[in-house]
């Protein structure tokens, strides 16, 4: 496995909420999850594996925060 940084998604939920304070974030941020994997036009087996590890790569990581807040991207991201 790479040492490159990783980002939990875990974490990004929680930072996410923090920004947009959803009624359910848990189901909030799994629709998000699935229109940024069905615009990278990625299988459901990604998106499932990607659950299972809850880690995304930096890169990934501030593609999904940019799909989830537009501008408002680095809000969701590690301090």
């Amino acid at each position: 496995m790479s040492k490159a940084p990783k980002i939990s998604l875990s974490s990004m939920l929680n930072k996410l909420q923090a920004v947009e304070h959803y009624k359910r974030p848990d189901i909030a941020f799994d629709v998000l999850l699935y229109g940024w994997r069905m615009q990278r036009k990625q299988s459901s087996a990604w998106l499932h594996d990607l659950r299972k590890r809850d880690l995304l790569s930096l890169q990934r990581a501030k593609n999904f925060a940019q799909y989830c807040l537009q501008n408002d991207w680095q809000k969701m991201m590690p301090d």
